[in-house]
């Protein structure tokens, strides 16, 4: 099972990708934080707090697994993603997953004061932290949370740059808690117009900070209001976490409003800056659009290159070679297309109208044979006049593109000659000795009989 699932983890964040990512050397996964409050709804805080260490651990270095990669993992293994787990489940979903570390820990809530406590769990050492204990008015939840990730990096992370905490803290930009609340309840609210309520009061609350934007564009995208959902992702700039991503939607919906140059516009400034498979194949999509089909086949045939195995990208690279008149590709391509969706009734139809080109009756008539047989009409379809249209990718890839966008980071700081020092260990100068309910520590390290709850199961 580990195996399967690391290979699994691996192929979720290495698809798509143009470009090597071999600056990412350690996969950090931040688990929901405990609640030990009896105060009632502040249930957001458990991934609110997971959300802002997890911003502040990611580096060029450094890929911290987002909510919903860590939420599929779970699904894998069979624990609902709201389930609370015991440090025993946490080590074997982190051990499945195959990161370096976790971070794991719990918050506590009385009046107006919040503590947190976190731990990290070494998977390669089996060994667990002391704990790392903030405390501190509930009004300064991103301060307190910034100042432990700081001291989680100072410690644990072996490429941390040697600066104080203050000037890790001036990295991230200033997070006004009401609308981070609303923020954190919309991307965790059950359904859509709850998303879209509390997403849309933390827009008013913060509208400088665009990160409600794009969930409010994605979420409009999902319901298929592409007009709405350009307005949000709009909103966007450059300098924001998650501009490329909104930039991909955003020419998509460009794409289904009939903006056709605008979409093609920014695809291609995309595709300049984050070359992923799906931006090549929707560039192309484009291009073919206009009737450039020899500006979209070599698009097509990247896209086609980075994942063979995707039968719209061969499909596709099969469209473009049938205007082309490049017969032999298109068959080549629509055969292996079939391999991979032998239902694929456009495929048959195409891949019919290909061997009438070419002069084969039999197989023609053996597409048009299973066409008529599943319900088509393939003397309507299966013509020297039918035109295909190529299919463009709705989904983008937001590991490939974070993956790439760390793999830029890093290549920048290289570029700087920017020193990486440890820091100094005044980070743990509030490190206190009390284990979590219910784990064990000898010299910092699982006791075994943790352990071996651990490897047994949760």
């Amino acid at each position: 099972m580990r195996t399967k699932l690391a290979a699994l983890l691996i192929a979720i964040l290495g698809s798509g990708l143009q470009a090597p990512s071999a600056s990412v050397r350690r996969l950090i996964l931040v688990f929901p934080l405990e609640n030990l409050s009896s105060v009632s709804n502040v249930g957001w805080l458990s991934e609110g707090i997971a959300n802002l260490i997890g911003d502040r651990l990611e580096s060029p270095s450094n890929y911290v697994l987002s909510r919903g990669e860590r939420n599929r993992a779970f699904e894998q293994l069979g624990f609902p993603p709201d389930t609370a787990l015991t440090l025993a489940s946490e080590y074997k979903i982190a051990e499945t997953m195959g990161v370096q570390e976790a971070v794991i820990g719990s918050f506590k809530i009385a009046g107006q004061l919040l503590t947190t406590r976190v731990q990290v769990l070494n998977l390669a050492q089996l060994k667990l932290s002391p704990p790392l204990i903030e405390t501190g008015n509930l009004m300064n939840l991103v301060g307190q949370e910034t100042e432990l990730a700081w001291r989680i990096r100072a410690f644990y992370d072996p490429d941390a740059i040697t600066e104080s905490e203050a000037g890790f803290s001036k990295q991230f930009p200033t997070v006004q808690l009401n609308a981070f609340e609303n923020y954190m309840r919309g991307i965790l609210a059950p359904d859509s117009a709850s998303r879209l309520h509390y997403l849309k009061e933390a827009n008013v609350l913060d509208p400088s900070d665009h990160r409600a934007a794009f969930q409010l564009g994605r979420e409009y995208f999902k319901e298929k209001d592409y007009a709405a959902s350009a307005t949000w992702l709009e909103k966007l700039v450059s300098s924001d976490p998650a501009y490329n991503q909104a930039q991909f939607i955003l020419s998509v919906d460009d794409f289904f409003l009939g903006h056709y140059s605008k979409a093609e516009s920014l695809m291609e400034s995309l595709a300049r800056r984050i070359p992923l498979d799906a931006v090549f194949n929707n560039l192309g999509v484009l291009e073919a659009r206009s009737g450039d089909y020899a500006q979209a086949l070599p698009d097509f045939e990247r896209a086609h290159h980075g994942d063979p195995n995707d039968p719209d990208y061969n499909f596709n690279v099969a469209v473009c070679a049938w205007y082309l008149k490049k017969y032999d590709l298109a068959e080549r391509c629509l055969e292996a297309d079939l391999k991979l969706k032998k239902n694929d009734s456009d495929a048959r139809s195409l891949l019919a109208a290909v061997f009438g080109e070419v002069g084969d009756q039999k197989d023609r008539t053996q597409e048009l044979d299973w066409l008529a047989a599943h319900g088509e009409n393939p003397q309507a379809e299966a013509t020297a006049d039918f035109l295909p249209l190529s299919r463009i990718k709705e989904t983008y890839d937001g590991h490939g593109f974070r993956l790439l966008e760390l793999a830029i980071q890093a290549a920048r700081e290289r570029k700087l000659g920017q020193p990486a020092h440890r820091p100094r260990n005044h980070a743990l100068d509030k490190t206190g000795q009390a284990d979590l309910p219910g784990t064990r520590l000898r010299n910092g390290s699982l006791a075994p009989s943790a352990m071996a709850t651990a490897q047994g199961g949760g």
